[in-house]
């Protein structure tokens, strides 16, 4: 399925030839998956399902507020001013946050929590103390407000959004991914959903992989929701695609990805 902008489908309600239009704007977090998510149920249905790109959790709150878009996607809970409007939330998902490199980066497969610190403060800056070989490392790092950003927050002081990043700042999870791929001695964080079938690796925490298991035990601590939100009653095409969600063949593919289905 081909997931473009229509223009005729802002608010997700027009009509085609082929059924309804279902555009749902937001984070970056869930934007492979639900693309993924949307081609498994547009072969079941008429309706198409328009992922674009990330415009951020909080851009897609936006556009649902203002009436542009009926559905968002978003990978953090609705603050009080946003549930004080109307909006609606519902998870579908769990996705670990990962640190993660570039695909040649063999020798360095685990991090410790006194190594993430010391990475991010500026006080590591090769590969080598890390078990690697020797070359400086680059992090990329995300914006204050960003949902991985804020779970990363709550690990540990050294991501406190007040401090001065010691990496470059990137704007998107898109960004984050095309930057780990092409610089080999790059250094990132973002979350497993989106790193599905790409060539980046996630690496262990405290020698603990980022898998579904981990996250349903407890034991790998960094996680963050992806979910759908929306005003007032929903119905009609977004309705149909919010319970698709929790469908076996989409709670199938969730678990492919590597990740948690929330339960209905």
């Amino acid at each position: 399925m081909l997931l473009l902008f229509v223009g005729c489908a802002v608010a997700g309600h027009a009509g085609t030839a082929a059924g309804e239009i279902i555009f749902i704007p937001g984070t970056g977090d869930s934007q492979k998956l639900l693309r993924d998510l949307g081609e498994l149920y547009g072969a079941r249905q008429s309706d198409l399902v328009i992922i674009p790109e990330s415009i951020g959790s909080s851009g897609g709150i936006r556009q649902v507020l203002r009436g542009k878009a009926v559905l968002a996607r978003v990978a953090r809970r609705l603050t009080a001013t946003e549930r004080a409007a109307g909006l609606r939330w519902k998870q579908f998902a769990f996705s670990p946050v990962v640190f993660a490199t570039h695909v040649d980066q063999k020798d360095v497969s685990n991090l410790t929590t006194a190594q993430v610190e010391a990475v991010f403060s500026g006080v590591i800056r090769d590969w080598s103390e890390l078990g690697g070989g020797a070359g400086k490392i680059y992090l990329a790092e995300r914006e204050a407000g960003d949902s991985c950003r804020l779970v990363l927050a709550e690990f540990s002081p050294v991501f406190d959004l007040g401090r001065p990043p010691v990496g470059k700042i990137l704007y998107s999870t898109s960004e984050m991914i095309r930057v780990l791929i092409r610089h080999r001695q790059t250094l990132g964080y973002l979350p497993l959903s989106a790193t599905f079938g790409t060539s980046i690796r996630s690496l262990s925490l405290n020698g603990v992989r980022p898998t579904a298991e981990s996250l349903r035990d407890g034991s790998y601590p960094l996680w963050l929701p992806l979910a759908v939100t929306w005003k007032g009653e929903l119905k009609g095409p977004a309705r149909r695609f919010v319970d698709f969600l929790f469908s076996p063949a989409a709670r199938g593919r969730i678990k492919a990805f590597g990740l948690v289905p929330a339960r209905p």
